[in-house]
Parts: structure tokens; sequence; C-alpha cells
């Protein structure tokens, strides 16, 4: 009886494991991690208009935790100066490798702006540093004239002498003004004229970002050689843009696209980063506090225009394995072997018993978060001379079995 168990048990996790990948496939995202949590921002925006001109140059309306509509008439100055709209929050951690914040919005332009030199920009900031990061920064325009970057902000709150000032309450005069590309690429949902930012009216373009705290293994020889020289910790982030327009695609960009800009290249997976450490002036980006849009030019409409942001939301994942059962920072065999123990468990189930997913049971969604988070390394049985348990043995196998979907499907994205 105890044997058909198992073989119950490995059956059950064979067709969950293959079911998990083939989902992974077809949706390019994982389950919900339990250290992810969506904020709770204020149903009220605030702004800063940097000189005041009347009531201001800016309107916000429909304001609400997921968006507003900003309405601006006529030009703030001839610097380029332009009003935000931004919130602030209490702070989230991002010291550590692994924690990240994503964003995802809606936006409709109800006027179409310049196209020339301005710029759609959104970005997060932390005050205790007065610095920012600017995922989304796209020109507004034709095809020629779209195209993503990513900046570092070196200041939220600008001084017009060049120094770099601490942060001044409700001061935002140089919030996602930017500094240095890391990253970019061109191109547009539709690929044609009348698909870039702000082009066509009638269309809703839909974005989402992610930045995420990285550690790379990165390669400073010139020419490269492959060998990686020095472990980098930075920021790796990536942003899409599609929209509602006929034909539009989603368009994918992270921080290495094209080797653009001032990022380096991790050589284990290619994958760029932002060298924090070289380039902050002021040290790391490590309180993500307030988040904010502008329009950046001197006069995008050239009298009076609109926009609309809607379905704003933002998440903050703390970078916790879910199934770091034993929690001791990494997902191995022992998180595996804690999760057999108590596989079947309901009802009253915590994570150090295998509840990766904070249901109370122990089930093979919570083995597919192992799966999922599985950073080794794997148990040893050879080297071990240990015969196994049937148990430990099937679970061996079949989390071997799972490696081998996971491995054919990255060979078939290839």
């Amino acid at each position: 009886m105890k044997w058909i168990n198992q073989f119950r048990k490995l059956e059950a996790l064979h067709a969950t494991s293959l079911l998990g990948v083939l989902y992974l496939s077809a949706c390019g995202c994982g389950a919900a991690s339990a250290a992810t949590q969506q904020l709770n921002l204020n149903s009220t925006w605030s702004e800063h208009d940097p000189f005041q001109l009347g009531a201001g140059v800016q309107a916000l309306s429909n304001q609400s935790s997921s968006g507003f509509t900003s309405a601006h008439s006529s030009a703030v100055s001839d610097l380029g100066e332009q009003p935000r709209v931004y919130q602030e929050f209490t702070g989230y951690d991002v010291s550590q490798v692994g924690q990240k914040f994503s964003a995802s919005f809606d936006l409709q332009f109800h006027t179409v702006p310049v196209i020339g030199d301005t710029q759609f920009r959104f970005g997060f900031g932390d005050r205790t540093t007065n610095q920012a990061l600017v995922p989304i920064m796209i020109d507004i325009g034709q095809t020629q004239g779209s195209s993503f970057r990513f900046r570092y902000d070196d200041s939220i709150t600008d001084d017009e002498n060049g120094a770099v000032p601490n942060y001044e309450p409700g001061n935002y005069s140089g919030f996602l003004s930017a500094s240095t590309t890391y990253g970019g690429g061109g191109g547009n949902p539709t690929g044609d004229l009348n698909g870039g930012l702000g082009v066509d009216t009638s269309v809703t373009h839909t974005f989402t970002t992610t930045i995420e705290r990285v550690e790379r293994n990165v390669d400073f020889s010139f020419p490269p050689d492959g060998i990686a020289d020095e472990v980098v910790n930075g920021w790796y982030t990536t942003v899409t843009w599609t929209s509602d327009a006929p034909g539009a695609e989603t368009i994918f960009l992270d921080i290495d696209e094209a080797g653009r800009g001032a990022s380096v290249f991790d050589v284990d997976t290619g994958l760029g980063v932002y060298q924090e450490d070289v380039f902050n002036n002021r040290g790391r980006i490590e309180n993500i506090d307030t988040l904010g849009f502008v329009i950046f030019n001197n006069n995008p409409f050239m009298g009076n225009g609109s926009y609309t942001v809607s379905n704003f939301m933002v998440e903050y994942d703390d970078g916790a394995l879910s199934a770091d059962f034993d929690e001791d920072t990494d997902v191995d065999g022992d998180d595996l072997a804690s999760w057999d123990t108590n596989y079947g468990l309901t009802g009253t189930a915590t994570k150090m018993q295998g509840d990766a997913d904070a249901d109370m049971d122990v089930d093979g969604s919570d083995y597919l978060t192992w799966q999922q988070e599985f950073t080794g390394p794997a148990m040893n049985l050879a080297s071990s001379g240990a015969v196994p348990e049937p148990s430990s043995l099937l679970l061996t196998l079949a989390a071997a079995i799972s490696g081998g979907l996971m491995r054919w499907k990255r060979s078939k994205l290839k």
C-alpha cells in the first residue's frame, strides 16, 4: 500500500510539474509569490509645478488610486521643466538581491503632443538619497522617434547652482529629469507612423515595468574575454509596451537591449545591470518611497492638452523564497524533504512544513513552487552511499523529470 501511495504521489507530482511547465511556457509567468504585495496608493495625487504660474499650468482630475487625468496649459519655462505628478508612501526596502517593484498602467493622450524632444517618463524614487530610477522613458512621435530608455536620476530635488542637494519636502523639480542612459531600444507596437506614443488619440497604450536588485558576474575586459572580472550589485529592469491599435504586438525591452548605454553585462546570462555602486553619487537606492510621471518638454502640447493614466497598479516583492521551508536562504533538497514529510497535510500546515502558498495545505502546488525556486544543491544520492527510502527516491526522480522538462522548455526558447 505504501508503494502504491508513493507511485500515486509521483504520478500527481509529474502531472503537476508538467502542467506547471506548460502553463509557464504559455504565459511566460509564474505563480504569484507569497512575498508579493500590492501597494495601497492614495486616491489623490500630488503635483509639482516648478513656477506656479497663476494657478499653475497643470490641473488634475479623475483622480483615484488607479490613475488621473493631467491637463496642461501653455509652457512652464524655457528650461524645459514640466509639472510632475507623484505619490509618496512609506518606504520599501530594496537593498537585498531579489527585491523588486513592478508597475502597470494604461495611457491615453487626448491631444497630440509635439513630435520632437517630447518624452513621457515614469519612475521610482528614494527621498532618503534624493535619487530615482526611470525605467520608462519614451520619445513621443513617429516610428523613428519612439524609443525606450532606462536612466538613473541623480537628484529628485533640483538645484539651479548644479549642486546635489538633500531632498526638500514637496520639491520635485528634478524628479525624472534623469541622467546617463543604461539601456534602450526603438520601435512601437504597430511599427508604423500611427503607432507611436500619442500620435493617435483614439489608441490606449499599456505598459508594464519591473526594477529588480541583482548581482551579476561581469566581464570588464575589452574586447570581452568571457571571463567574469567582478561581481556587480545593481539594477536590472524590463519594460513591455503594447496598445489596442489593430495589429499591435507587445514590445519587450530589458536593460541590455542592443547593448546601448552604460550598462554592463553578466557573462553567464548576457543580462545587463545598472552598476549602482559606480554611478550613484549619493549611495545606493535602498528605499523606494515615491513614484511619478512627467511629460518632459518645454511645451508638449503647443498650448492646451491632456493625457490620462488608468488601471495603475504597483507591486512590491521582498525577494523571500516561498519554498525555503527551513529558512536557510536557499531552496534545495532539504526543503523538498520537508514537503515530502508533510505531503497531504490540510488545514493546519505552516511554511516550515511545506506550505509555500500560505493556503495551510501541503500539496502539488507547493511542490511546483519548490521546483520554480530551486537553487540547489540537489540531493546527491550517489556520493552519499545511502540507499534512499522509496519516498525520497521517487521524489528525486520526480524532480529529475521536472528538471528535464524545464531544460527541454529552455532549449525550445533559444
